[in-house]
């Protein structure tokens, strides 16, 4: 199933907005390379992306692991802050 990588971009992006986060921050924060989330925020490059690497951003964003798979994946991810 092919992923909707600018679904995954749209969300980060409207995250980081909400966080008034940067960039710097969430490359600190998931410890991920800075191509990958560069990639993966402006929607630059299809190509495949692991579950480890969507649970670190998610998480990082302050989402639970799966949120960011499920965006990929055409779901309705479960909303964190419902509670």
């Amino acid at each position: 199933m092919a992923r909707d990588w600018a679904a995954v971009a749209d969300a980060m992006k409207a995250r980081l907005a909400d966080l008034d986060m940067t960039q710097a921050d969430l490359v600190q924060r998931s410890h991920l390379a800075p191509m990958t989330i560069r990639e993966l925020l402006y929607n630059s490059a299809q190509r495949r992306r692991s579950d480890q690497t969507l649970a670190a951003l998610s998480q990082a964003l302050g989402w639970p692991p799966g949120h960011l798979q499920a965006v990929a994946e055409g779901r309705t991810p479960e909303d964190p802050d419902a509670d």
